[in-house]
This record gives structure tokens, C-alpha cells and sequence, in this order.
């Protein structure tokens, strides 16, 4: 599946395009050597649990104990290199995160993107 939005859409395409050119593969459209595939695939809800306490500042021996419980959707990002004449897989990772609120869409894209490619054998350090 592609990303929801045209906006998600354009970030992970730039964050990818960023990643490639970081490692010294240049976008050359004419004659590629390797294509790159992604896709988005939602998992399952996963329960977040969290809590804090803090000591009243009368008396310390009391303490206030905050649990929040809450469910967040959890998305799978697949990315894809594939050799261009063959369209054998040469390199595949994947990263789950979770699905962020649209004013954190983007530095999460990236993030996730980012991480991902930690994992591209070559990588310059």
C-alpha cells in the first residue's frame, strides 16, 4: 500500500532519495541501474502503557501514581531495491514505527527512513 497522503507520499519518497544520495547512489532515471519499491503496511494496534509518580511536597512519604493507557497504530515501512533489468530483490529492510499525529509526520518519516538505512550494508560512516 502507498503512503495515505500525497504529503506522506512526497516525504518518503525525499527522505528515500536523501538516503541514496548519502550513500553515493545518484538518481539517474534514463538508464537505472536498481529501481526502488516501498511500501507501507499497517499492523496491528499495540497497547501503550505509561505512568509517573511524583512525591507530594508536604509530605514525602506520599505518592502520586499517574497510569495512562492508550492504543496507537503501529505502521510497517518496507523498502526495496531491486535490480533494474532483473527485478531481482538486491536489498530489502523494514522498520516498524509507530503512526504519528500530522504535525509529527514528517520528522517521524524521516526518522524511520533514517534507521532503515542504517542497515544498507555500504553505508559510509
Amino acid at each position: 500500500m502507498p503512503a495515505d497522503s500525497t504529503a506522506d507520499y512526497v516525504r518518503i519518497t525525499k527522505a528515500i532519495a536523501d538516503e541514496l544520495e548519502e550513500i553515493e547512489l545518484s538518481p539517474e532515471t534514463s538508464a537505472p541501474d536498481v529501481r526502488i519499491r516501498y511500501r507501507l503496511e499497517s499492523e496491528s494496534k499495540k497497547l501503550h502503557i505509561g505512568g509517573t509518580q511524583r512525591k507530594s511536597p508536604w509530605d514525602p512519604t506520599d505518592v502520586e501514581t499517574t497510569v495512562r493507557l492508550g492504543d496507537h497504530k503501529e505502521m510497517l515501512l518496507i523498502v526495496e531495491m531491486l535490480d533494474a533489468k532483473t527485478d531481482a530483490l538486491v536489498w530489502r529492510a523494514q522498520c516498524s514505527h509507530r503512526k504519528p499525529s500530522p504535525d509529527l509526520a514528517a520528522k517521524s518519516i524521516r526518522e524511520t527512513v533514517e534507521r532503515l538505512f542504517e542497515k544498507y550494508p555500504t553505508k559510509l560512516k
